[in-house]
């Protein structure tokens, strides 16, 4: 697994759904991976969320929108294949996105 790829992952009491890997590739060696969760959900999107547009690179099968703020640790054993990888200029909008949600700006 790799930062940017897109994975399905079985996450405590949810169904198996896609998210994308946003650590840091140094981190390879780590027993868990940070990831952020994708919903199929529209109607869910948010000024702290991205709305990714499904492809044939990605693997998403619909629009769906990625929950920057519930970004979690999750062990690597409940992740299952990856199905796709983000685009970089989609990957661009979710490092801002996660920045926002952590806090975290150029000044701090």
């Amino acid at each position: 697994m790799k930062r940017r790829d897109v994975i399905i992952v079985a996450l405590s009491g949810d169904k198996p759904r896609p998210a994308v890997v946003v650590q840091s590739d140094d981190l390879i060696d780590s027993g868990t991976v940070l990831i952020c969760p994708f919903t199929s959900g529209l109607k869910f999107a948010a000024p702290h969320r991205v709305v990714v547009e499904s492809t044939a690179a990605n693997g998403l099968n619909s629009a769906s929108v990625l929950m920057t703020e519930k970004l979690q640790a999750v062990r690597r054993d409940r992740c299952g294949p990856t199905v796709g990888t983000m685009d970089p200029s989609d990957m661009s909008a979710v490092n801002a996105k996660l920045a926002f949600a952590l806090g975290l700006s150029l000044s701090d």
